[in-house]
């Protein structure tokens, strides 16, 4: 497993007094569910390229139309219950666990959550972690307030599959921006950032740095998450120069909340 503790910062301020300031923005789960369609629309495309059959086709279909909400939640568990029936899917069985795991917890069934959540681990111990849904699942529990639960899912996600780029993301995620302060872990959260953009396929991103900037802020070394921030919004400008203002202005604000002596509190968790 990574040595996390490497990367956290041995010196800064003290946190920043408790700000009630949430934000309708999520970069964890905006940028997770972003990738999650890119790659099942990929696979729709490999599927009719590779010359699969119609069926199977209507069946990937299906469970992408009911992942991206459409069809509710048992939509999504009927989807993927039905992708695993087959005896060949172009999805691999640990996310489709995984997804009905997710999609279980968020109905409240705890029990067929946590018996998909083993099913994952049995068919893939050191990659089930690494699917989207599985960093979902972990932060549905802290959602409806077993945190303890929450934490515990991401402990062992990380043990089970020390480079998940999305586990260290949305885990540091929820630390740095957590309103109970009992979890909050600004170095933790530090640290487990910095660790994502290095886990990162494609590079470090600007959410990896809005992510950076946020546990710096809540661990009150302002200047360190203006630093951040801004090559966050340089970044994006760079990314995206011909898309919505949505993200940009979303930016500006914690620029300019971070001004003001502020660190960003979920509304989430």
């Amino acid at each position: 497993m990574y040595n996390l503790a490497m990367t956290e910062r041995t010196t800064g301020s003290e946190p920043l007094p408790e700000k009630e300031i949430t934000t309708d923005e999520n970069t964890s789960r905006r940028v997770g569910a972003g990738r999650l369609k890119i790659s099942l629309r990929a696979l729709l495309i490999y599927t009719i390229v590779s010359g699969a059959c119609i069926g199977h086709y209507g069946r990937l279909w299906k469970f992408t139309k009911s992942v991206e909400n459409e069809d509710g939640l048992q939509g999504q568990v009927d989807a993927a219950t039905e992708m695993l029936q087959q005896p060949k899917s172009h999805l691999p069985k640990a996310y489709l666990y995984m997804q009905r795991a997710h999609a279980h917890a968020q109905m409240g069934d705890a029990t067929q959550a946590e018996e998909d959540f083993e099913r994952a681990r049995k068919v893939d111990p050191h990659g089930y972690a690494k699917h989207p849904p599985a960093s979902d699942f972990a932060e549905t529990f802290a959602e409806q307030g077993d945190y303890k639960k929450s934490i515990e899912l991401f402990e062992s996600m990380l043990n089970d599959c020390p480079e998940a780029e999305n586990i260290h993301f949305s885990y540091a995620n929820m630390l740095a921006t957590s309103r109970n302060t009992e979890i909050r872990d600004p170095r933790r959260a530090l640290a487990l950032a910095e660790r994502a953009a290095i886990l990162s396929p494609i590079g470090a991103e600007s959410a990896h740095h809005q992510l950076i900037a946020d546990a710096h802020a809540a661990g009150g070394d302002l200047q360190a998450a203006l630093a951040s921030v801004e090559t966050a919004l340089k970044m994006w400008l760079e990314e995206h120069p011909d898309c919505s203002p949505g993200q940009a202005e979303h930016i500006q604000k914690l620029i300019e909340l971070y001004k003001n002596g502020q660190s960003r509190i979920s509304n989430r968790y």
